[in-house]
């Protein structure tokens, strides 16, 4: 094939097989997710829940079904994974007293490793990364999956009209996978160092301390990010549409 994208992950087989070496730095906490059901008020909503221990995130689904995210130092995580599903539960509930009627097994607890990292090239001859083989970002700012379907978007538009060509211009590939880097990095570095900040804001530091300032920090409409971008906005697409 004239193009090979590596669109396989933060551990990416394609990145290491080029060679290409990714700046990764792990956080020193984990979150526990659980999928749960049950109702949540009000229903449609991301709830941050804050108490002396820290902070545990709602977000609600589709069918009455939510996303629990709890906060934990590295090593306090295997903690809550030995916990029975009644011990599991009653920890949550504790924590979040609106919870009570939820329902959830051990099969629906994960843990999620947070780190963020930028891989050196998004692009070798023949092959572009895309996604998280590309960039990781920590999820405070909920951007990351927004990045990388932009990111793939704007690789396809890219390289689209030199793979269409009856015959591949090598050259001319070479010079839209360039083209690509030097929009995308840039831009997800930006991002990454935004949601970095964010992540300070809204999730370390002590931040469940002061509620009112959480309130304000984790205001949707805050615009903390690249260009103003909020959450759930893609702030690459803004980066490219000030001109940088």
């Amino acid at each position: 094939a004239p193009l090979v994208v590596g669109c396989d992950g933060a551990m990416s087989l394609v990145r290491r097989e080029l060679g290409i070496e990714s700046d990764r730095y792990l956080y020193d906490h984990y979150f526990v997710y659980i999928q749960a059901d049950g109702p949540t008020d009000p229903p449609a909503a991301i709830h941050f829940c804050l108490d002396e221990t820290g902070v545990i995130m709602v977000a609600s689904r589709p069918r009455r079904r939510m996303r629990i995210a709890i906060y934990c130092e590295r090593g306090a995580q295997n903690d809550l994974l030995r916990r029975s599903d009644a011990d599991l539960r009653a920890y949550v509930t504790y924590r979040v007293p609106w919870l009570r009627d939820i329902h959830f097994t051990r099969e629906d607890v994960h843990v999620y490793a947070v780190a963020r990292a930028l891989a050196e090239a998004f692009w070798a001859p023949g092959a572009a990364l895309v996604g998280d083989a590309a960039h990781t970002t920590h999820p405070a700012g909920a951007t990351g999956m927004n990045l990388a379907i932009s990111g793939a978007a704007r690789l396809a538009e890219l390289v689209a009209p030199v793979l269409a060509a009856e015959a591949v211009d090598l050259d001319a590939l070479d010079a839209a996978l360039r083209a690509y880097q030097a929009e995308r990095r840039p831009a997800a570095a930006l991002a990454l160092e935004h949601n970095h900040q964010q992540a300070g804001r809204i999730w370390m530091n002590g931040c469940h301390l002061d509620p009112y300032t959480y309130a304000r920090n984790a205001d949707p409409n805050a615009g903390w990010g690249v260009e103003g971008a909020g959450w759930g906005e893609n702030p690459a697409a803004l980066l490219r549409s000030a001109g940088y």
